[in-house]
């Protein structure tokens, strides 16, 4: 044949291969210079590899390849095969732009001009990926067609003036395609081009077919029913038409095909023709032959489904797992073998796929309920496949029963929860390994030591030991992990910030069937709060007995108190004013003031001292005190109150409540010697269990809170825990006596209070008093003030004092002052004395505490035979002794040692004229 009559006709097949290339993406199809330089890029590369033409042509094609085969110079390689052989073929991962790796099917062959010199390669290449994950379950030749090509030519990217040289070997390019047939048709259905691969696979040589229409590969029933009109015309309305179908061959012989027609159509959207590519599909029934074996002897559900969701086929596992026989299923909607909930569901990804051909479900493990014949359901995990025969859309389900799976993971699951909700710490260690190191922990460690899993796994249990942990203890846990035996103790582990923490620690091994010792467990309890219990109620018992102590004491101090300033007030009354020795006499006097005022603290701290209860305000209290603890801190310490105005009430005695205040503040006062700022608030606040766990004598409920804080020098941890014991000070020799906050404590106690300290060094302290809230009105306000009464009296008063010393001071009083005067020793000794007695007595003056009959029994017994006579009760004790007696009452008198002749006098005189 003459090439040069040809060559027309040769310039615009060759202008119809440009516009096929370039308009193909499914191929990465592109021209190296001899160099391997990127000459050329098509739509399909740019999708494969991800660089656009500027960013790529220019560069070396090595670029695509990843780092270890460019060490092992493998671009090299390929081109030398290339040029050497004519082409070269690989299939292996290649690098994209982004750095993913792309699974390929690449050829490239070496073009030459006419005198046989190299001009460059042409490459094709066709992303595997897919096809091959899809190839490892079973389904590459169901899901995606390997190589299927779709040629679309929605643009023409350039001019016919930029391609010169190029068209040939782009002609050249298209030849060296060995699997496909491409060949192109025109507007009238007749072949203008014709590759080699297309005379391989239907027979005809380009000369035989190139002019002749394309419906000559057609079965004579498809041209009856106008099959290729019809594909045509899709193609046109569609831009491209694939489908799968029997094709005839120049011998006769039929082949199953995969075709993809796309039209083709110029920069003003005339169409030029049609380019179709072809794929013989018939060796593709062997694997079929070869999966139907598969399929019937997998373990798993394989159900054959059309696109109306019937089933088609039912393996041998199908039905075992169902229950039914094939002939029961095939033909029935699949939605029989799933519960009604699912039906709707189903029908929904069915619709939603057959509508935009993308479906959630496909080729992924979804968990699902099956149903069997008998009604019987089980959760099932289900895989979808899509597939094409004849034509139509089918798909495969694959069903996996999965209730042993569920089971164990539901098991596992809630082990896994039960371990990390416990609020105690789980530890795993291995035994078998050097140092027995920690391969667990549960949040429960974390939230009580502070360090991370990650931080304790494969560490050693030592690193929660301290300086302060005791050796012995830890010794025991040592002995019992060398012995493989349990073990439980109690110790002291520290956080990871440094702060001890007392731990209860269980200790379990792991063993396996064989008794091999596996792993050790250990459980951790954080107790702290139990050893901080124990630590308060230790501290208030020893508290208790040193009040218990006291009060001992205050009351024989008193009783001494009463006859040192008794006697020392008689002989100042006595003495004229210029006598030398009222100078000592008045020094003893003071003395005994002075260590009245001892006692009183001391009965205040034992809780012991008379107290008159009355509901108060205690901002009324705080706006009262704060006039003088101003004058009291002086000028370089700024005093702030901060009261809510919407305070609840208390039960409390005023003058303690303001000598609490005044205490707190002095101590603040001296913390500051610089200067500084004090703070008093008060506010209403509801103490929950939380705190009340930690705090053993508090009890749940609404209270009002006192807060004093200074910015002061601070107490360390170990003086903050001291700081309320009796006679403890930081202060120097006679700077203070270490009852201050002693009688704080004490008084905030006999209030039903609670008192509590928080401090750090350099920062300063805060003291917060917790008194428990009534709802009663406040006290009305009385006149305590004590008018001058007149001391002398003609009345009759008995006197009962055990002690002998403070009676006679008593008489000694009276008998000056005019009154007629009766005494006893007790209570039964007075009884005689008023039954030798004829006349009537006035006042019955008594000790409170008394052997055999206390104070209270003997007022009572002489009251039928002297229903007038009132009582007068003195005693060196508390209001606790005198609830115990009975006798605390409103208009009950009462005078508390120690006291002075005329505090006494004055006392009868008010009791003897007060009206019944």
């Amino acid at each position: 044949m003459n090439m040069a009559a040809l060559a027309p006709a040769l310039q615009g097949i060759d202008e119809q291969f440009r516009l096929l290339v370039e308009a193909v993406k499914e191929y990465a199809i592109f021209l190296l210079d001899p160099a391997g330089n990127v000459l050329t890029w098509n739509a399909g590369a740019e999708r494969i590899k991800g660089y656009k033409a500027d960013e790529i042509i220019g560069k070396h094609f090595s670029i695509f390849y990843t780092a270890e085969d460019r060490q092992q110079a493998k671009p090299d390689k390929e081109l030398e095969v290339a040029a050497a052989e004519g082409r070269y073929e690989y299939e292996g991962w290649r690098v994209r732009k982004d750095g993913s790796k792309v699974w390929e099917k690449m050829a490239t062959t070496a073009l030459r001009d006419g005198a046989g010199a190299l001009t460059g390669y042409a490459r094709i290449t066709h992303d595997l990926s897919e096809q091959k994950r899809a190839a490892e379950e079973l389904r590459a030749s169901h899901d995606n067609l390997e190589l299927q090509v779709r040629v679309r030519t929605a643009e023409i990217i350039r001019a016919q003036e930029e391609f010169t040289a190029q068209e040939q070997q782009f002609r050249l390019m298209i030849e060296g395609v060995k699997d496909y047939a491409i060949f192109t048709i025109d507007p009238e259905d007749r072949v203008t081009s014709w590759n080699k691969a297309a005379e391989t696979i239907y027979g005809y040589t380009s000369e035989e077919i190139i002019g002749k229409h394309h419906s000559v590969f057609f079965t004579p029933e498809d041209v009856a029913d106008g099959l290729p009109v019809w594909e045509m015309r899709e193609a046109v309305a569609k831009g491209h038409f694939s489908d799968e179908s029997w094709r005839i061959r120049k011998d006769g012989k039929r082949f199953w095909a995969n075709g993809t027609m796309t039209a083709l159509r110029d920069e003003a959207g005339r169409l030029r023709g049609f380019v179709k590519v072809v794929r013989d599909l018939t060796e593709r029934t062997l694997s079929q032959l070869l999966l139907a074996a598969v399929v019937d002897n997998a373990l798993d559900s394989i159900i054959g489904i059309d696109e109306r969701g019937n089933i088609q086929s039912f393996n041998l596992a199908a039905k075992k797992q169902f229950g039914y026989t094939e002939g029961e299923v095939v033909g029935q909607n699949v939605k029989m073998l799933m519960p009604e909930p699912y039906h709707s569901e189903h029908d929904g990804y069915l619709r939603n796929y057959l509508r935009t051909g993308e479906a959630k479900i496909i080729g992924t493990g979804r968990e699902v309920v099956a149903r069997r014949k008998d009604g019987s359901t089980f959760p099932a995990e289900l895989r979808v496949g899509e597939f094409f025969m004849e034509g139509e859309r089918h798909f495969t389900g694959i069903i996996r029963d999965i209730t042993r799976q569920v089971v164990r993971e539901k098991a596992l699951t809630l082990r896994d929860r039960a371990i990390q909700a416990v609020s105690q710490g789980i530890l795993i260690s291995d035994p078998n390994q050097p140092d027995n190191p920690i391969i667990y922990a549960n949040p429960g460690v974390e939230r009580m030591t502070g360090y991370r899993a990650e931080e304790l796994v494969g560490r050693n249990c030592r690193l929660l030991q301290g300086a302060k942990t005791d050796p012995a203890r830890v010794a025991e846990v040592r002995e019992a992990i060398r012995a493989g035996r349990e073990c439980s103790v109690e110790l002291l582990n520290y956080r990871k910030d440094g702060t001890p923490f007392w731990c209860a620690l269980f200790i379990n091994p792991v063993r396996d069937e064989q008794g091999r010792l596996l792993h050790f467990v250990g459980v951790q309890a954080d107790v702290s709060e139990r050893y901080q219990l124990e630590d308060q109620l230790r501290q208030a018992q020893k508290m208790e007995s040193v009040g218990q102590l006291a009060g001992g004491v205050a009351h024989d101090f008193n009783n001494l108190l009463t006859v040192i300033s008794g006697y020392s007030e008689i002989l100042l009354m006595s003495l004229p004013p210029n006598d030398p020795m009222r100078e000592s006499i008045t020094a003893i006097s003071q003395a005994g003031e002075r260590a009245a005022g001892l006692t009183r603290q001391l009965l205040i701290f034992s809780r012991q001292a008379l107290v008159d209860l009355q509901v108060l305000d205690i901002n009324g209290v705080v706006t009262d005190t704060e006039r003088l603890l101003r004058r009291m801190i002086g000028e370089d310490v700024l005093l702030t109150a901060v009261l809510d105005p919407r305070l609840s009430r208390v039960r409390a005695d005023a003058g303690h409540i303001g000598q609490v205040l005044m205490n707190l503040c002095v101590n603040a006062r001296d913390a500051m010697p610089e200067g500084g700022k004090l703070t008093i608030q008060t506010k209403n606040i509801e103490l929950d269990a939380p705190h009340v766990n930690t705090h053993f004598e508090v009890r749940c409920g609404r209270y009002v809170l006192l807060t004093v804080s200074d910015t002061g020098t601070g107490m360390t941890p170990e003086v903050a825990r001291r700081v309320f014991e009796p006679f403890f000070t930081t202060k120097g020799v006679g700077q203070g006596t270490g009852l201050g906050l002693s009688v704080v404590h004490g008084i905030v106690k006999q209030n039903n209070g609670y008192i509590g300290v928080y401090s750090e060094l350099g920062l300063g302290t805060t003291f917060k008093v917790y008194l428990p809230v009534v709802e009663e009105q406040l006290a009305a306000s009385v006149d305590k003030r004590d008018p001058m009464l007149v001391v002398r009296g003609t009345e009759t008063v008995l006197v009962v004092e055990d002690e002998d010393s403070v009676r006679e001071i008593a008489l000694l009083a009276f008998r000056t002052q005019g009154y007629t005067v009766l005494s006893a020793a007790n209570g039964k000794q007075a009884m005689r004395v008023v039954n030798k007695h004829a006349g009537s007595i006035d006042l019955l003056v008594t000790d409170v505490v008394m052997p055999e009959m206390n104070g209270r029994q003997l007022a009572e017994a002489l009251r039928p035979r002297l229903p007038e006579m009132k009582v007068l009760y003195l005693s060196g004790y508390t209001d606790d002794a005198v609830v115990r007696h009975g006798i605390l009452q409103a208009q009950v008198a009462f005078l508390q040692k120690p006291y002075t002749p005329m505090t006494l006098l004055r006392k009868v005189r008010q009791v003897l004229d007060e009206k019944k």
